[in-house]
């Protein structure tokens, strides 16, 4: 299964990111990707695939233990 999504950048541009993972929280849905750099962003999306950035402060807070969960569970 294709894990890449496209995500439109505010120039215009579409770049290519993985996903990690997607998860829903209070009746929001997450999908947390992985740049080519390596570098994690989170975005919150809707039943018509709209995504939005997160910049909350306590929802990337969630989604950093959820990586850092996720990371344990690749080194054991």
């Amino acid at each position: 299964m294709d894990k890449t999504i496209y995500i439109k950048q505010e120039d215009g541009q579409e770049v290519a990111m993985q996903i990690i993972c997607t998860y829903e929280h209070d009746d929001i849905s997450y999908v947390l990707v992985e740049s080519n750099e390596e570098e994690a962003f989170l975005f919150r999306y809707d039943e018509n695939g709209n995504l939005e950035a997160v910049e909350d402060v306590s929802e990337l807070a969630i989604a950093e233990e959820i990586l850092g969960a996720l990371e344990d569970e690749e080194t054991d």
